[in-house]
């Protein structure tokens, strides 16, 4: 037979696991959205989603671009900028030709879209310009499917029920029941009777 162990260690579900790799997943991107949130507050980081295909081959419809504030003085012909338009979507163009104020608090940019054949209709006057500086593609899709109101709730059930799980209470069962083999107990109840 075997000694019984003082304290058997509590089995590990294979439910549990998935539970702990949820967390796991959870917790690290809780750290990099505080990451996201962080840089995007010191350094002005900022997401440009491409709706159309106005800008491809560059930027595909769907893609992403990480986008910075620039200083209008520093805007060059060739420069993707995103302009803020009053009543209208922003729209994301290649510039080019742009006219700073003498006080260099305005400009006057002209842009066109690289899969366009013209330059946009009218310039823009403007106060403050975001230039592309880094395309995001292979998460394009992703960032736009996580968004929908599905995939949000999806994930928050996900993550309410991994971390009730991880901290709903579990019986602690042994890992092998103790049984007698039933020779041995005729054996025993035999010497038992002889005494």
């Amino acid at each position: 037979m075997r000694p019984r162990s003082e304290a058997e260690e509590p089995r590990i579900r294979p439910a549990g696991r998935v539970a702990d790799a949820l967390l796991v997943i959870a917790a690290l991107g809780g750290l990099l959205s505080v990451l996201w949130w962080t840089l995007s507050a010191v350094l002005g980081l900022g997401l440009v989603s491409f709706a159309t295909g106005s800008m491809s081959p560059t930027y595909p419809t769907g893609s992403v671009a990480v986008s910075v504030p620039i200083a209008l003085d520093r805007v060059a012909v060739g420069d993707v900028v995103t302009v803020q338009r009053v009543g209208l979507p922003p729209i994301t163009h290649r510039v080019l030709a742009v006219d700073v104020a003498p006080s260099g608090r305005s400009a006057v940019v002209r842009l066109k879209g690289d899969a366009n054949t013209q330059p946009d209709p009218t310039p823009y006057d403007v106060t403050a310009l975001r230039r592309v500086v880094l395309p995001l593609p292979p998460v394009a899709d992703a960032l736009r499917y996580a968004g929908s109101p599905l995939v949000v709730l999806t994930v928050a059930l996900v993550i309410v029920g991994s971390i009730a799980y991880a901290f709903w209470p579990e019986r602690i069962r042994p890992r092998h029941r103790e049984s007698v083999p039933h020779a041995s107990r005729q054996q025993v109840g035999r010497h038992l009777a002889s005494r």
